[in-house]
């Protein structure tokens, strides 16, 4: 009778499951196909489909995939010897290999540095996350020191971490700190080698991809920190910059200083990818701390690595990467602190945090409620647990603590003293500062961050999110997925149809991690954004905690079945396929894919020059840039009627444009601008000789006539007329 019952049982376990599956399967079908008809087949995607960048630079992507996966599932020298060949083609094709090496050095580079803080100076044994954050620390102390002297430049910020970083590795032996990282993820069955393998080739083709994005706010200030950060080797002069950009929190600009060295702009962006993949790591350790399987915990890093949220973010080297990383660093050291009251595991949070805020501003509230949630946590749970204290480990972790809150201090008084208050915006930051009785000094400027929510608009904005991101205009190229609530739907049906939760208990880590979910929410609907929806790189950090939630919701109950797990990687890998085609066509609006298919492989990582060079080259300014080249590092230059590729010479240039909107008063007429001019000491004013722009611009006109009735002395080049301002008339 016993054996009977248990064949019912497992009977109607199996129709459950084969239900789920089949529910899974249609919601996935349902859930793309909506996304795909809004953007690629009546969206403003199609047309890039049309590209042969894209279809045949896809069509060599999935090759490559199908030769990583199928070398990550044999596992032997033949098959992995033709996968690191295809790879290597791939990058030489794409000439992707400086852009791959460069960004993984550099981490190394840092990490070693940590490494030896931490082993031989503090005398602490410690991981690859404590190292990185006392690598990171460090490092920014000493450009920080180094720009005291007024000597942080470029070549010799290179040069130095170069040294540094070597002799570090040396000493302390610790090896490929990175690569240490992904030890454990090594693939146990084929349903892990195939999630591997398409998460190395998506690493390949986000390289390859480098060589044709160049977003918006990368030109505007994120990649030029040489020019608009330290052109006389110190981050704290003051170029007399007006839009606020320029005085955000400058960790991520200061952290590239050194490569910009190179004068191209891939190779920034390989360090924003090889973080990509570190973050990644980061997302696999804290679903271990989960409990997930590995199977899963897989899952998550290729559902978040490929998702354009993400993968566009790094490919724009938004400063939304690092800030996410911290973030994620910050919650990964409370875990121990949580389960075992590890003073060292909260004293490197703590780190993380001070770090996260220097990088964004928006990571403010999710600190702030994160140690809310941790002093709430120990006062109601205080006395469960005696503090763990390793004196090595403590000190240690107090060291880069002191380390990361001097960096975070240091960056604030920057901002203090070239603007008067120690942050420019936030609106709410701002008021108090004002309050406290700090004065805004000119010409820093602000802007109107947010605007009051309609929410009336709210319930749409969730539907437009999820399944029609093209009726917001920013989201439509970093959109930020609809999987996660899959998951979640999937986890929920699986309750109600009686599966067990299989896992140990929740714990703090969950319960806060939901709180941030909770507190991202808020952060996308408390207010309107001036684009709708706002940009999907704002959501990078509350994606990755709804991912792992999501999944855990799901394997926590199902992760037994092992026709589930076959059905939900494929249903991961489907998800990865449709997240990355869309990165591939749309980051930053830039040439879709990478290239048609030919067998040229004579590309070189500095042909043509910089990559500066090459776009003056394109808008007909390059005499202009030759011309001031010759100028002096500081010489300032403000430009009207440009392209935003015409601001990328060799000193600071600023658009009139960016002006109006953080100081309108300086471009209320033709003298409000020359007064501006004149008062902080610019140099050249820079003027469209479009026909078609000096007919539709304000101002342009007279501003000629005003630089040509004065005698302003001007060189002339086909894309515009650079003006000398001469103070005296």
């Amino acid at each position: 009778m016993l054996s009977i019952n248990r064949s019912c049982d497992g009977r109607k376990e199996t129709v459950k499951v084969f239900l789920l599956c089949t529910i899974v399967c249609g919601l996935t079908g349902i859930f793309i196909y909506l996304v795909a008809y809004d953007l690629l087949i009546n969206g403003p995607l199609a047309w890039h489909l049309t590209r042969k960048s894209a279809v045949e630079g896809a069509i060599e992507a999935l090759l490559l995939t199908s030769v990583m996966c199928s070398a990550m599932i044999w596992h032997n020298r033949w098959t992995l010897g033709v996968a690191i060949l295809g790879a290597l083609l791939y990058a030489r094709r794409h000439n992707a290999e400086l852009t791959l090496l460069v960004g993984w050095l550099y981490w190394e580079l840092l990490l070693a540095l940590g490494y030896l803080f931490l082993t031989q100076f503090v005398k602490s044994r410690s991981d690859c996350c404590a190292a990185l954050l006392a690598g990171v620390s460090l490092w920014l102390i000493i450009t920080f020191i180094l720009s005291v002297f007024q000597v942080a430049y470029p070549g010799i910020l290179l040069a130095l971490l170069g040294i540094l970083g070597i002799v570090s590795a040396l000493i302390s032996q610790h090896g490929l700190g990175i690569v240490a990282l992904y030890r454990n993820v090594r693939p146990e069955n084929s349903l892990q080698a195939i999630l591997l393998g398409a998460g190395l080739t998506w690493l390949l083709v986000q390289a390859a991809r480098s060589q044709n994005v160049i977003g918006h706010d990368t030109v505007w200030y994120l990649s030029r920190s040489d020019t608009l950060l330290a052109p006389m080797g110190s981050v704290f002069q003051n170029l007399n910059l007006v839009s606020p950009v320029h005085y955000f929190p400058k960790l991520w600009e200061t952290l590239l200083l050194p490569v910009t060295a190179f004068d191209q702009l891939r190779i920034q962006i390989g360090v924003a990818i090889a973080l990509l993949v570190i973050t990644s790591a980061v997302v696999w350790q804290l679903c271990a701390r989960l409990s997930l399987p590995k199977l899963w915990r897989l899952m998550a890093a290729l559902l978040l690595f490929t998702i354009p949220a993400w993968a566009n973010a790094a490919l724009q080297i938004k400063s939304d990467v690092i800030a996410t990383f911290f973030l994620l660093l910050m919650l990964l050291k409370l875990a121990p602190w949580f389960s075992e009251r590890c003073v060292a595991g909260l004293l490197y949070a703590m780190a993380a945090a001070a770090l996260a805020v220097s990088c964004k501003y928006t990571a403010i509230p999710y600190v702030f409620i994160s140690m809310v949630f941790v002093f709430l946590e120990y006062w109601a749970r205080g006395n469960a647990r005696l503090l763990q204290i390793d004196r090595p480990c403590l000190f240690a972790s107090a060291s880069v603590l002191v380390l990361a809150i001097c960096v975070a201090l240091v960056l604030l008084v920057r901002t203090w003293l070239l603007t008067g208050v120690p942050t420019v915006g936030p609106d709410p930051l701002l008021k108090i500062w004002l309050w406290l009785g700090f004065t805004q000094q000119e010409p820093a400027g602000t802007l109107n961050w947010t605007r009051p929510q309609l929410w009336s608009d709210v319930p749409m904005l969730f539907y437009d999110w999820l399944w029609a991101p093209s009726n917001m205009s920013k989201i439509r190229i970093s959109w930020q997925g609809n999987y996660w609530l899959l998951f979640l739907l999937v986890g929920g049906l699986a309750a109600i149809l009686g599966f067990k939760a299989r896992f140990r208990r929740l714990n703090s880590l969950f319960y806060i991690m939901l709180i941030l979910c909770g507190l991202g929410l808020l952060v996308a609907i408390a207010w309107r954004y001036h684009s709708r929806g706002g940009d999907g790189n704002y959501y990078m950090y509350p994606l990755a905690l709804v991912t792992c939630l999501a999944l855990f919701c799901a394997a926590s109950r199902l992760h037994y079945s092992a026709c589930f797990r076959r059905v939900i990687t494929v249903v991961v890998l489907v998800f990865s396929v449709f997240h990355a085609g869309q990165s591939f066509i749309s980051a930053a609006w830039s040439k879709p894919g990478t290239r048609a298919l030919d067998m040229d492989f004579s590309g070189r990582p500095f042909a043509g020059g910089g990559w500066r060079d090459r776009e003056l080259q394109r808008l007909g300014l390059y005499e202009i840039g030759t011309y001031l080249d010759s100028a002096s590092p500081d010489a300032r230059v403000v430009s009207y009627g440009i392209d935003q590729y015409g601001s990328l010479f060799s000193v600071p240039t600023e658009d009139l444009l960016f002006i109006k909107y953080a100081r309108p008063e300086y471009t209320l007429s033709v003298d409000s601008v020359v007064r501006y001019l004149k008062a902080y000491k610019i140099d050249y004013l820079l003027l469209s000789n479009n026909k078609e722009k000096i007919k539709n611009l304000l101002l342009l006109s007279d501003l000629q006539k005003y630089a040509d009735l004065h005698g302003w002395s001007f060189v002339e080049a086909q894309g515009g007329r650079l003006y000398s301002v001469n103070m005296k008339r």
